[in-house]
């Protein structure tokens, strides 16, 4: 039985099977080799995901970046109700697997699912818990820049030590790992949780936002703008 390879980001998720030596990314529904990890409700009742629902982002009806607080208790509100972060990173799970089952014309219950190196023990057990409940036997957690290093230096003889930036949409986590045959052993690693793509983003909209404001008098961060001046930015 095939598996295959998560990365369940903070911004975007993206579903990769390897096969024949090498890992190939999956397109998802929309024909997008990543997923905008957005969910959203529609005003029939129905839930979209991925880049219409990324597109049609509303404060009440939409959560994103749900991995951020993942596994921290912390209860979100969605049209109404209020609920557990596990229940939404379960419906990404899911979503993901149907569009790679579908790619692939073929069914799977394992995956490897790559984390943040920093990513501590409450959040790495809620992960393996909502691809639980999606339907997936989660092999392994692998921290995301042992799996970039192991990509970069796959087959790798040489011995040598590689330090990897990640540079996320939730974190900023620098890695220095020690290549020896093969093997790939993690030496030292830090990361800062609130300092990600989502960061930037809320800072660059800020400041551009409040010289708007100055110039024009409209204020736009508080207007039903918004969310499409924050795409934009």
């Amino acid at each position: 039985m095939p598996y295959i390879g998560i990365d369940f980001g903070t911004s975007n998720s993206v579903v990769a099977n390897f096969q024949y030596g090498q890992a190939d990314v999956l397109p998802n529904s929309e024909g997008q080799k990543w997923t905008p990890s957005v969910v959203t409700m529609r005003r029939d009742g129905s839930l979209s995901f991925g880049q219409e629902a990324k597109e049609n982002f509303d404060e009440e009806r939409s959560i994103r970046s749900i991995k951020r607080i993942l596994g921290s208790g912390e209860r979100v509100p969605f049209v109404g109700q209020n609920l557990r972060t596990e229940q939404i990173a379960t419906m990404l799970f899911s979503k993901l697997k149907a569009d790679a089952q579908k790619t692939i014309n073929e069914n799977f219950t394992k995956a490897v699912v790559t984390i943040p190196a920093n990513s501590k023990g409450l959040a790495r057990h809620a992960t393996k818990l909502c691809a639980g409940a999606a339907g997936l036997q989660v092999l392994t957690l692998i921290n995301e820049p042992t799996a970039a290093a192991i990509c970069y230096g796959l087959n790798a003889q040489q011995d040598q030590t590689v330090l990897v930036y990640d540079f996320g949409g939730g974190t900023l986590d620098v890695t220095i790992l020690r290549i020896h045959h093969g093997v790939f052993e993690e030496i030292s690693s830090k990361g800062v949780g609130k300092l990600g793509g989502d960061d930037l983003d809320t800072a660059l909209g800020n400041l551009l936002g409040r010289r708007f404001m100055e110039k024009t008098g409209y204020d736009i961060l508080n207007s039903p703008f918004k969310h499409q001046f924050m795409l934009a930015v």
